[in-house]
């Protein structure tokens, strides 16, 4: 017993380590080299609620998005009001966002706290370093929007779900939506090793994470 104890706990750290090191290193990682990884995005307690989004630490107004349309685009209309995509949007959008709970004991406020002028890197730099695709969506592939495979009129052969998955990609769907999250993987857990990161959640070699969904169009 004591054995089975002590093998699941060595998985269970092994797996933490695993999860963190996705993170480490990576342009995800925004501690600066402090080591204080975790909390540039999330907080244990006092985490906003305005994008919904998991134990969320940095706080942003509401923005207006301008979606993705074409008269080619089955499955709209599309809305960005999704924590999958919000979280994302929060520091990709271009807007300036800041923490809300610094690291550190007892440094909790209700009110937003900014380290722009702090020791630790990168968290509140302006202008913002990171990729920045605007509010202005038009010109992404679109998110927000029900994922439908029988409104396919281009015959693009979109799998059907499975659950919530598209089809057997490793791809999947949010309250039967399309968001940020459905193609990429934040703490980049599934390529791990991927240089440069692109936090995609298969490999996109030959076109292959557009064709698992397009898959009519090679």
């Amino acid at each position: 017993m004591k054995k089975l104890l002590m093998l699941s706990l060595l998985i269970v750290l092994v797996m933490a380590g695993a999860a963190f090191a996705g993170v480490s290193g990576t342009p995800h990682d925004l501690s600066g080299g402090a080591g204080e990884i975790c909390v540039a995005c999330h907080t244990p307690h006092g985490a906003v609620a305005s994008t919904n989004g998991p134990l969320w630490n940095r706080s942003q107004a509401s923005q207006a998005y301008t979606v993705y349309t074409n008269a080619t685009f089955e499955m709209g209309p599309a809305t960005i009001t999704a924590p999958q995509s919000l979280a994302c949007l929060s520091c990709h959008n271009g807007v300036a966002s800041t923490l809300v709970n610094a690291p550190g004991p007892g440094s909790y406020s209700p009110t937003n706290y900014d380290i722009a002028a702090g020791a630790i890197a990168n968290w509140d730099a302006t202008p913002n370093p990171f990729a920045n695709i605007g509010t202005d969506l038009s010109n992404d592939h679109p998110i927000g929007f029900t994922y439908n495979a029988a409104a396919d009129l281009q015959n693009n052969g979109f799998p059907p779900l499975s659950g919530t998955q598209i089809g057997t990609t490793g791809m999947y769907t949010f309250a039967g939506k399309m968001e940020c999250a459905t193609c990429h993987d934040v703490h980049n857990q599934a390529n791990p090793t991927r240089t440069p990161v692109y936090f995609l959640r298969m490999a996109n070699t030959n076109s292959g994470m557009c064709v698992a969904c397009h898959v009519n169009k090679l």
